[in-house]
């Protein structure tokens, strides 16, 4: 019996790793976003964008963006205050850069706001 080799799995395995994106935990949970299903069409949204910054820091800055709502259906508006957290112009453009790099990621990788029926058990357990 002929053994694997070892080497090429782990290249192809480390490869497909770096291929996939690298979504966030939090954001995906805080926005109860779910992945598509494997037949599942891409469903629409609009990119993330920086609003507020043009002001310094005298007004509330936000990420806006619009992801998929399959019991509405429709797009909705979501906005990140997250941003808010930093107190420079420059940590706040470099946090804003990141974080719409990871929001435009997610939404590109097919997540989207799923209908759930409340009044179905899970079956988890």
């Amino acid at each position: 019996m002929q053994m694997p080799n070892i080497k090429a799995f782990a290249f192809s395995f480390f490869c497909n790793l770096a291929s996939a994106p690298i979504l966030a935990p939090n954001f995906i949970r805080y926005y109860n976003l779910f992945p598509l299903d494997k037949y599942e069409k891409h469903k629409p949204f609009k990119p993330a964008k920086l609003y507020g910054s043009s002001s310094g820091l005298k007004t509330r800055w936000y990420i806006n963006f619009y992801v998929w709502d399959e019991l509405k259906n429709k797009l909705v508006r979501k906005r990140d205050y997250s941003i808010n957290e930093y107190s420079t112009v420059v940590e706040r453009k470099a946090y804003a850069k990141k974080r719409i790099a990871e929001i435009n990621e997610v939404l590109e990788a097919g997540y989207y706001i799923k209908a759930v029926d409340p009044t179905k058990e899970s079956t988890i357990g």
